[in-house]
């Protein structure tokens, strides 16, 4: 079985602009990742939106130890913000779509 499914960009954001100018921010490269998607269950799903949280999607990093929430992935051409790193699993849970 093979669990490359795909490949994922890595960006965090920063400002670009020199000092004492008109902030600018932008997405920077970090790095690829190949990443398999989990799925997630119903109940799961019902759950966070009882607490009031919200994921479009969830997936595992296949080689990359290097996201942190706050960060943003480019996936098949969309951009997401990450909401939360398990780092021992490798899962990033995906908060929103923001293309």
């Amino acid at each position: 079985m093979n669990n490359e499914v795909g490949l994922l960009g890595i960006y965090s954001l920063e400002d670009t602009a020199y000092p004492g100018e008109m902030p600018t921010e932008k997405l920077v490269f970090i790095e690829n990742a190949y990443y398999q998607l989990v799925q997630v269950g119903v109940t799961r799903i019902y759950q966070s939106l009882g607490a009031d949280h919200r994921f479009d999607l969830v997936v595992r990093c296949l080689n990359t130890s290097t996201p942190e929430a706050g960060m943003y992935v480019i996936i098949d051409n969309k951009q997401y913000q990450i909401d939360v790193w398990y780092q021992e699993n490798l899962i990033l849970k995906i908060m929103r779509n923001l293309s």
